[in-house]
């Protein structure tokens, strides 16, 4: 492989690693499960579809905390409201 295919796939993999670490412990493992070789050693061509998948989850658990939760009123609190 060339030496700037090398280092695109070097960047990607970083990109990769800075991207997992956003995401819950829970989605580490869950993603350690689905890529069980891990990042240094992912096939490159799994690496695009990883980051992807990454991001998308970051999105996730990013619009999750922006919308408050609505409270939910018992008919009886809704008789005083």
């Amino acid at each position: 492989m060339s030496e700037a295919l090398e280092k695109i796939d070097k960047y990607k993999r970083e990109v990769l690693k800075e991207l997992l670490s956003q995401c819950t412990e829970k989605q580490q493992e869950f993603f350690d499960h689905m890529y069980i070789y891990g990042i240094d050693h992912m096939p490159k061509d799994k690496i695009n579809w990883a980051i992807i998948q990454c991001e998308n989850t970051i999105k996730k658990n990013n619009s999750k905390k922006k919308i408050p939760k609505k409270k939910k009123y018992s008919r009886f609190e809704l008789m005083d409201i």
